[in-house]
Order: structure tokens, then C-alpha cells, then sequence
């Protein structure tokens, strides 16, 4: 049986394309080869501190807060990269390709920036770096493109010279990532010394009289002050004033002292001392107190004073001068005058008043009046008292005080001096 063979025909180029298909063909070009993951570009962005400047006067305590932010840099998206695969941090030139990336937070250099040419020691630069503390010191970043994390800076002060210093906050990628080098921001301190500030008064002293003496009426009483304000390393601003007041011990307010006479001339540094004296008249019996005040130039007052009393002579007259007894049932002119420091007689006191204490302890008073039993006086063409009487019966005998009043400046009954006889029976 013959066979027949039917020839196959094939469209013109079909050896062609099956040869380029299979591969067979020289010049043939393979598939592209996959994307890389996109990947940021360029280093850590670091925002800037939210407080970066601390202003403080030495010898202060407290802590100063501090927040910033540390961001992933942004992605470079192009037709380079597969941007449906997750990104990685570095632009794909990190070993291996990095999802996370390490970093660490750091205190870096200090400058002086004021005084010019101020150098800190070692130890203090050390001492002023440890005073810094930051959170999280070493921490893990993700997300590439769009990762984050809070930091946060506590400065807490310390003793340092008066000047500016910036210190550098190291924010440090781990290497091999492709993040660049460290971004550092800086946090500005600046220490002042404190401000001399005058807290104390002048300080002042009565330099006479130092004890409460008993004057005379019609005395003068010197009176001496001293006055220094303190020089608190130089705060002080010296004495500006000096002045002084004469006041009843009742709180009746007499007179100032306009005559003061101050040497040197006010006014005067702190720490260099003044003084001051001044004539007081003394023209009426009573306590007295001088009052005197010091101002320095901050609103500060020193004040002092001094506590003294004006009295008046008291001078028996015969018959009770003579030393004599005198008989019980007798009457005794009781006979006396008062009298300045000169023994110069003085206007009558209406206020004059005399206790009589017998021996057995019982008091009698009497009072200015027209009786004998009273209190009466005689003047000179002066007008001033020659003496004063009382006629008194004495009732037994023993020993006799009389005690001599006149009001003071404050209406005050005042015991001006005493007398005293004794009475004997005859034949004693």
C-alpha cells in the first residue's frame, strides 16, 4: 500500500519567531530583574528643643525640662524602587537593608560662648555635662519614612562661673544604615552672678548717755549717736540721713532734734561711720526717751534710743534742816523748796503734793491749798517759789519721811526727793 506524505506548509516567519522564542536566536535580551524596596533619603530629622535656653543666678537650685522630637528622614519614592514593598531606611544602601535602625542620645561638646576667651576646666566641663540627662538614651526607630520618638532633656543646675555655654545634644544613628553622620542641636545656658542687693539697716548706737541718768530741770542732755550701714559686700548704700526726737514716756511726742550736728556730711558709704550730737533742753520734770533713726539709701531704717529722767532739787529749809528731834504734839512747819541744778528757785508747781508716813506706817497726803494743813508757797519779785509749807501736828514720836511729788510731762504724779525728821519725848 503506497502512502501518500501531504507536505506541511507554515506561514512565512514562523522558524523566526520559534528559534527567538526558544531562546535560539542570537542578541535575544532576558526578563528586567526585580525593584528594590524604596528607602529614606538622607539623615534623622531632629526637631529643635522646645526650651533651649536656661538663664539662672548662681548659688540657685531647680531643673530645667526639655522636649524634641527624632523622625525618620522622608522616602525617595522613584521609578527605581518597588514602592509596594515595605520601605527600609538607608535608600536600599544600608548592609542588609534596614526595617529598624538604633539610636542613641548623647551630650556632646560645650563652648564658651561668653566671656570671650573663657576656658572651663576639665572638671567642670565634666561636671556641666553630667548635669544633663536625656531620655531614652538608646532606643530602636521604625517605621522608615514616617517612624518616630519623644526625647526628652532634664538640666538641673549647678555651680558654674558667670558666663554662656552651648552644649551639643548628639542624636547618633547606628552606622552602616545609611543615615549620615550625627545631627546635633544645642542647648544655650547662661549663669549670672547675683545681684547685690542691700538688706540691712544702718546700723546705729547711742554713744552718750549709755545709762538712764537723772537730770536736772533746766539741764542739757548731750546726746551722742553713731550710725554705720554695713557694707554687705558691697550692697550697702551708705547713710543718707540722721535724725532724732525727744518723746515723753507716756508716748506724747516733744520735739525733734533740728540741731543735729553730723560730721562727716551725709552722705556716707556703707561701712564708713558717722556721728551726730545734739544739745537736748530738758525744761520740765518726767521720762524721757530720745528716739533716733538712720536711713540708708534701699528703704532701710536703723533705729536706737535712749532712756533717761529730769527731776527736780529738792532742798530742806529750818527748822527740819537743822538736824534736830522734835517733840511729839508739836506742831513742825515742814518747810522746803525746789530748785534747778544752779539751786535757782523756779515757778510754783500746782501740782505739788506731799505723803507724810509716820512710824507707825500710816500715810497722810496733802495738796496745794489755803490751810495750814495745806500746801502753800511764797514768791519772789521773780516770780519763782521762795519755799513751800506745810504745818504738820506731830502725833508721836519715832522717825517721820515726806515724800515730795508734781505731776511730769504726762500729768503723772512723780516722786521728786524726800525728807524726814524724827520726834523724840522729852527727856530722851
Amino acid at each position: 500500500m503506497n502512502s501518500c506524505k501531504i507536505p506541511l506548509r507554515y506561514p512565512a516567519g514562523f522558524a523566526a519567531s520559534a528559534l527567538l522564542l526558544l531562546g535560539l536566536v542570537p542578541g535575544a535580551q532576558a526578563a528586567p530583574p526585580a525593584k528594590p524596596a524604596c528607602g529614606t533619603n538622607g539623615p534623622l530629622v531632629v526637631s529643635d528643643l522646645n526650651a533651649d535656653s536656661y538663664n539662672y543666678t548662681q548659688g540657685e537650685s531647680g531643673t530645667l525640662v526639655s522636649a524634641f522630637t527624632v523622625m525618620s528622614p522622608p522616602l525617595n519614592i522613584t521609578g527605581g524602587c518597588d514602592a509596594a514593598l515595605l520601605p527600609v531606611y538607608g535608600n536600599g544602601k544600608s548592609e542588609p537593608d534596614a526595617r529598624v535602625v538604633a539610636v542613641a542620645l548623647a551630650v556632646g561638646e560645650v563652648t564658651v560662648l561668653e566671656p570671650l576667651g573663657a576656658v572651663l576646666s576639665d572638671a567642670q566641663v565634666q561636671a556641666l555635662r553630667a548635669a544633663i540627662s536625656l531620655s531614652p538614651g538608646t532606643t530602636i526607630l521604625d517605621n522608615p519614612g514616617s517612624g518616630s520618638f519623644a526625647a526628652s532633656l532634664a538640666f538641673t543646675k549647678l555651680d558654674l562661673p558667670a558666663g554662656e555655654y552651648a552644649v551639643g545634644i548628639e542624636v547618633r544613628p547606628q552606622d552602616g544604615v545609611g543615615l549620615g553622620g550625627t545631627v546635633v542641636k544645642s542647648l544655650f545656658v547662661t549663669v549670672t552672678e547675683p545681684t547685690q542687693v542691700d538688706t540691712q539697716a544702718p546700723i546705729l548706737s547711742i554713744t552718750n548717755p549709755t545709762e538712764a541718768p537723772r537730770l536736772c530741770v533746766n539741764s542739757e542732755l548731750a546726746l551722742g549717736l553713731s550710725a554705720v550701714d554695713p557694707l554687705e559686700n558691697g550692697a550697702g548704700t551708705g547713710v543718707w540721713a540722721l535724725r532724732g526726737a525727744l518723746w515723753s514716756a507716756g508716748g506724747l511726742m516733744l520735739s525733734d532734734l533740728p540741731g543735729m550736728a553730723v560730721s562727716p556730711a551725709l552722705w556716707v558709704a556703707a561701712g564708713e561711720p558717722v556721728s551726730a550730737q545734739a544739745m537736748v533742753s530738758n525744761n520740765a520734770p518726767g521720762q524721757f526717751l530720745v528716739k533716733a533713726e538712720a536711713d540708708d539709701n534701699a528703704g532701710h531704717t536703723g533705729l536706737a534710743d535712749t532712756a533717761y529722767s529730769v527731776g527736780l532739787n529738792v532742798v530742806a529749809l529750818p527748822p527740819m534742816s537743822l538736824g534736830k528731834a522734835f517733840k511729839p504734839g508739836a506742831t513742825l512747819p515742814i518747810k522746803w523748796n525746789f530748785g534747778d541744778c544752779d539751786g535757782q528757785g523756779l515757778p510754783p508747781f500746782a501740782s505739788v503734793r506731799l505723803v507724810i508716813t509716820d512710824p507707825s506706817g500710816y500715810s497722810e497726803q496733802r495738796w496745794a491749798g489755803d490751810g495750814a494743813a495745806n500746801i502753800r508757797w511764797e514768791l519772789d519779785d521773780a516770780g519763782n517759789v521762795t519755799h513751800y509749807i506745810s504745818n504738820y501736828p506731830i502725833p508721836m514720836a519715832g522717825h517721820y519721811q515726806v515724800d515730795l511729788y508734781v505731776d511730769d510731762v504726762d500729768g503723772a504724779s512723780m516722786l521728786q526727793g524726800s525728807l524726814s525728821f524724827d520726834a523724840q519725848a522729852k527727856g530722851k
